[in-house]
Order: structure tokens, then C-alpha cells, then sequence
């Protein structure tokens, strides 16, 4: 992971970022990371059941993917049981 991190900025620690769906007892986690250049989205769901949240968007190409890959449809994101993502976003 941080070998993931080094390679790509908007990971790093001067990268912005804006939480898209973090709720109270919820998941997933979710929020996008950019350096004004890159837009990476970060997707955690370690519970026992694939979740969804409402976010239109066009995932563009894995960085990193464990557990199974998020799908992004409808406007609509789904992530897998007890996955976590990282895709650059369009």
C-alpha cells in the first residue's frame, strides 16, 4: 500500500479530499482524493454485505482493488463484502 501511495499523488499527503457518503454506522466509506490533476475515488466496505451509495460517476482505472472491484451504475455505486478500492475517476 504504500508503494500505491508514493505512485500516485493524490494519495499523498499535500492531495485534497472530500468525503462522498460517510455514514454513522454505515458503510461503505467512501471519498475521492486529487492533486488538481488526478481524482481517484477510495471505496472501503469491510462489513459482511455488499452496500451501495448514490454517486454518479465514471470509474476510468483500477489503482488498487482487494475483495472484489466496485461497479459504478445508474448512479449508483456498489462495493463488494469486505473489499477495498481505489479507481481514478474520469
Amino acid at each position: 500500500l504504500i508503494g500505491i501511495r508514493h505512485k500516485n499523488k493524490p494519495l499523498q499527503s499535500k492531495g485534497g479530499i472530500e468525503f462522498i457518503y460517510a455514514e454513522k454506522n454505515a458503510y461503505p466509506l467512501c471519498y475521492t482524493r486529487s492533486d488538481g490533476e488526478v481524482r481517484l475515488i477510495v471505496v472501503l466496505n469491510p462489513s459482511d454485505k455488499e452496500a451501495e451509495f448514490e454517486y454518479k460517476c465514471r470509474l476510468c482505472g483500477k489503482v488498487y482493488s482487494l475483495g472484489g472491484e466496485i461497479s459504478a451504475e445508474n448512479g449508483k455505486v456498489f462495493a463488494p463484502a469486505r473489499s477495498a478500492n481505489v479507481w481514478e475517476l474520469e
